[in-house]
Order: structure tokens, then sequence, then C-alpha cells
């Protein structure tokens, strides 16, 4: 980590323009160590143009993650990006990364490719982005004294605390509570306040998660849901907050993966979630043209057709 994060802060020495990217889809781990480091930079760095790409379609928690003006062509020209949390090119949320003059990849899923970067930290032992973004500003704020926020540890705390389920994945280990320790040690760093925007839940969105439960189908221990086109407007919810109902899935003892589907009418896709217990995951996801971790893995997927031989090939998994 060392080596690597002396030359990461070369880098951002070098550029005037710097540009934080994600996966599409993004749940916590990818918001949190995209906006934790873009807050780091931004503190620390106030004479650079510091900016986060593809954040317009935010709506889980968009009162925590403040909305940011997507760069433009101009803005890619000649900047440095910096891509978290992203397996391969494939799920990058805006393809305007190829105009950068230089990728940077830190990231902790298992390694697909790594999108010309030419200088990247990949580590699938830590249990989220979140965690090693923690250990990078760490690190360079002990040699260059600079200054950690509140704010940027709670976007890096509720990255870990989603990406963990709440510490309960096979992912946790010492170094996450080690990172935890120290960023309880920050002035003015309160859990609860993150605990609270997570367990809470509005009335439409309850009952959407209500009809989740009794619409799913299952067969063994693999249970699935397809949401009808538009499913949302009934609940009048928006888009975005029907797309983090995966775990709903997984609650009861007997299902062992899950299956989560919406149709995204703007993209023309469906956004399929998966979750799994115990059995390997993202192999499959990969194939479908997706990744993810072992246990946690998503896919965008373009016809019922592909959406289907997805879903069998989970079944097979299921049964055995």
């Amino acid at each position: 980590m060392e080596k690597f994060a002396d030359n990461f802060l070369n880098k951002i020495k070098r550029y005037q323009k710097i540009i934080i990217l994600r996966h599409q889809n993004p749940d916590g781990d990818a918001l949190g160590s995209q906006y934790g480091l873009f807050n780091f930079l931004q503190t620390n760095f106030k004479d650079k143009k510091i900016m986060i790409g593809h954040a317009d379609d935010i709506r889980w928690l968009s009162d925590f993650f403040v909305k940011n003006n997507n760069p433009t062509e101009d803005d890619f020209n000649d900047s440095l990006i910096i891509i978290v949390d992203t397996a391969n090119k494939e799920r990058i949320a805006n393809n305007n990364y190829k105009l950068g003059k230089e990728i940077i990849k830190i990231d902790h899923h298992p390694k697909i490719d790594d999108y010309n970067a030419s200088l990247k930290y990949v580590n699938a032992e830590r249990s989220s982005c979140s965690e090693i973004i923690f250990d990078l500003i760490n690190y360079l704020s002990i040699k260059n004294n600079f200054k950690i926020t509140t704010k940027t540890v709670n976007y890096l705390f509720l990255g870990i605390v989603t990406d963990t389920g709440r510490f309960s994945f096979p992912s946790v280990n010492k170094d996450t509570f080690r990172v935890l320790s120290l960023i309880y040690s920050i002035k003015g760093f309160e859990a609860k306040n993150i605990y609270k925007l997570l367990n809470t839940y509005t009335e439409k969105e309850l009952k959407y998660q209500a009809y989740v439960i009794n619409h799913y189908k299952k067969k063994d221990s693999f249970a699935f849901f397809v949401a009808k086109k538009g499913i949302e407007k009934k609940f009048k919810l928006q888009f975005e907050e029907i797309t983090h109902f995966v775990s709903t899935l997984m609650i009861s003892k007997n299902i062992k993966i899950a299956l989560y589907a919406i149709f995204d009418q703007k993209e023309k896709i469906f956004r399929v979630s998966l979750r799994s217990k115990e059995i390997t995951i993202n192999k499959i996801a990969e194939k479908f043209g997706g990744g993810g971790h072992k246990l946690a893995a998503g896919v965008r997927i373009k016809t019922k057709k592909e959406l289907k031989e997805l879903i069998k090939e989970l079944e097979i998994l299921g049964i055995n």
C-alpha cells in the first residue's frame, strides 16, 4: 500500500483535472468509496478541479450523496481518471473515461481486467473498496499532514457497512476492524448517524418490499424476482429507489441463492443483482458480462431470453 500511495500522490500533484468514477448500478461501497475519495481530495487539494463522474442517477440516499454536475467531454480530456470498486471496463459508469490522459484503478474485486490503468491497487482479500480507500488516505494524511473530515469517513463507513452485510460476510477480517477502530477515532464521527440512514424505509418502500416478498418465485434453494416494467410507478417510487431489494430475498433460511431483476426503461436493459450465502456466483455473472464477488454480483441483461438463461443456470446451482 505504501508504494502505491506514494505513486498515487505524485499523480494527483501532476494533474489539474481529476475525475473519480465507479461502476454502473452503484451500491453503497461504489458510492462510499467514490464520494469518500472525492471529499478527501477536494478538502486537501483546493487548487485542483476534482469531479465525480456519472452522479446524476443517484436517488438512493440522495440527501446523503450530494448531487454533483457530471463532467463534460472537455473535462475528461487530459484528466487523471480514478476508477473505484470496478472489476472490468464493461461496468465503468461513464465511457468517457477513455478520453482521460491516465487511469488509476482501486478495487477489491477478483481481477478481470485493468482497463489500461497505469497505476493500480487491487486486493480481493479486503472487505470493501471503501476500506482500501481509508488505508490510502490515512497513510497519506499521516505522512503529509492532510486532513480527514467527518464527512469523508461517513461516506467510507457507509461503504464498509453495506459491502460487508453489517459485518456478516466472510470477507470481514482483522483489517476491517482495524480500519473501523481508526474511523471511530475521527473527531465528530458517529456510527448511529449512518445506521439511521440505512435502517429507515419510507412507507412506500415498505409496501414495495412486501410486494417482493409476496411475489418472488422459488425453486429448491434458489429464489428470484423479476419486476414488471414500470412497477415503481405503481408504488409511487423512483426507479433508483427499487434497485436495492435483493437482500429481501435472502431473509429466508431456506434460500441460498437469489436473483433480483428490474427493467431499466431508459437504458433498455435488465439490471440484475445476485446474492448467495455460500455458493460462488460471480463466475456465472462474468459469463453474462457482469461481475462481482463470490457471494454478491451484478449483471446487465439485454433480452428476456438471456435473463431466462441466467435464471436457468442459477436454478441448477440451487439444486446442487
